[in-house]
């Protein structure tokens, strides 16, 4: 059976599961190792663009957080729509996703860019050199963000649908591109004295990024009007239309706010870390590398959960929607346990992909080692915001987000690094928090089943 044949409303649970989470997760997978090849690249120039590349970071996830709001609303509301049988329904909010879409992605660098220094120097930044990387590095990455914001709106009537091999495609061709591209744009192409292709250095991994991400979002463009994602909509369905945008602002704030929490929690991060040294941050940027990768085989079940909650909410089916959270948060505990004890075992090795200072090796090692333990509350979470997602009730990660990213670290973070000596404080106090919100969260998803589904019977 092809996978645009999958019913998510009458196939089993489990089969649909690993059905659309499985290219999703390799998808996921080579996204993240085109992360990595950036980050390898500057860590052969030096650890100064090392770091450098890993103050990025945080703008990195709000131009996601942007994307990733709209997607995810659009993905709901899309899901939701298909459940009841509406296609027409189902395409207009498509369609509003990518108008929304691309006016925030022309608000985005003008919102953003000119606080660039201030927020470096906030966090810590004195190394005027490190200071001139980023800034060129996050100029280039802010600019071009439309690219990935419509990449992210384009996919969200596929991703609704359990279509997630067209993600996978785009995160594969981009990953093997990458490793061409990065090395070409850094350091260009000259025969003798003529020089064919110029060399921008540390900006060319953003020149990269962006001129990528523009072929992921045509690509996507494509397959959306190829199996009629958009049917009978013409340019006018596109531009905002309020019955609409409030629906989406509605559903994508809460996702938005939380996945934009990890960008301030990265910064409040890096400014206790910062106190002890450069080193330090670029091991915490090689860390949160490895930590993604060892996270990855799991994220495709969130999408594969938010596929199935959203149309079978859509249709009244609770019970199986709380079926498939728990049989989606087993399979995914089996996974990590593999992952995580791959991870430990072979940290030296993976680490030293990035970087051959044997400091920012050891101090990442203990990263990685006191991680490990965190490493399912990430998943836990995702997981549960799906659910919630899906069933339009996402307040709950309105609340979470700022007091988990933001509240919390700086009240645990200076109380653990008197108990913990440097840097380890804060590791450990990243476990204690994101445990916390993660069981906290579990409750609530299934009080809000439980619930509904009471509501059902009376």
């Amino acid at each position: 059976m092809h996978q645009s044949q999958m019913n998510l409303l009458t196939d089993p649970v489990s089969r649909l599961l690993v059905r659309i989470a499985i290219p999703s997760s390799i998808g996921m997978f080579f996204n993240t190792m085109y992360n990595v090849v950036d980050t390898f690249y500057a860590g052969r120039v030096s650890t100064i663009a090392l770091a450098a590349i890993s103050l990025s970071f945080p703008f990195f996830i709000i131009i996601m957080a942007v994307g990733r709001g709209i997607t995810s609303a659009a993905n709901v509301l899309i899901s939701n729509a298909l459940g009841t049988g509406d296609k027409d329904e189902a395409s207009m909010y498509h369609a509003q996703a990518v108008g929304m879409s691309v006016i925030t992605s022309i608000l985005l660098p003008l919102l953003l860019i000119p606080f660039l220094p201030a927020v470096f120097r906030f966090v810590g930044t004195t190394d005027k050199q490190v200071l001139q990387y980023a800034l060129m590095y996050v100029n280039i990455l802010i600019g071009g963000s439309i690219f990935m914001v419509l990449g992210f709106a384009f996919n969200a009537g596929l991703s609704a649908r359990g279509l997630t091999q067209y993600f996978r495609n785009v995160t594969i061709i981009g990953f093997f591109l990458n490793i061409g591209l990065n090395p070409l744009f850094m350091y260009g192409l000259r025969i003798r004295d003529f020089v064919i292709f110029p060399a921008w250095g540390v900006p060319g991994i953003a020149i990269a990024t962006v001129f990528i991400q523009a072929m992921g979002s045509m690509y996507f463009a494509w397959k959306t009007r190829r199996i009629a994602c958009f049917m009978h909509r013409t340019c006018n369905d596109f531009f905002p239309r309020w019955k609409y945008v409030k629906s989406i602002i509605r559903l994508a704030i809460p996702p938005a706010i939380d996945f934009m929490m990890i960008s301030i929690g990265f910064f409040i991060i890096l400014k206790f870390i910062s106190q002890f040294g450069t080193l330090q941050v670029a091991a915490y940027g090689v860390g949160i590398r490895i930590e993604q990768l060892s996270l990855l085989p799991t994220f495709g079940f969130s999408i594969a959960l938010a596929a199935i909650t959203g149309q079978n909410n859509g249709a009244g089916n609770i019970e199986r929607i709380k079926k498939a959270y728990g049989i989606s948060l087993f399979i995914t505990f089996i996974f990590m346990i593999i992952i995580v004890g791959f991870a430990l075992i072979y940290s030296y090795p993976l680490i030293r992909l990035f970087t051959k200072d044997e400091l920012v090796v050891r101090y990442t090692r203990v990263y990685i080692f006191i991680q490990a333990i965190t490493n399912y509350s990430y998943i836990l979470m995702r997981q549960s915001s799906a659910v919630l997602q899906g069933i339009k009730k996402p307040n709950w990660l309105l609340i979470s987000g700022p007091l988990r990213q933001l509240v919390a670290p700086l009240i645990v973070f200076p109380l653990l690094l008197t108990a913990f000596y440097g840097e380890r404080g804060v590791w450990w106090g990243i476990l204690s928090i994101n445990w916390t919100f993660a069981l906290i969260g579990f409750f609530i998803v299934l009080y809000k089943l439980n619930t509904r589904m009471g509501k059902a019977c009376a």
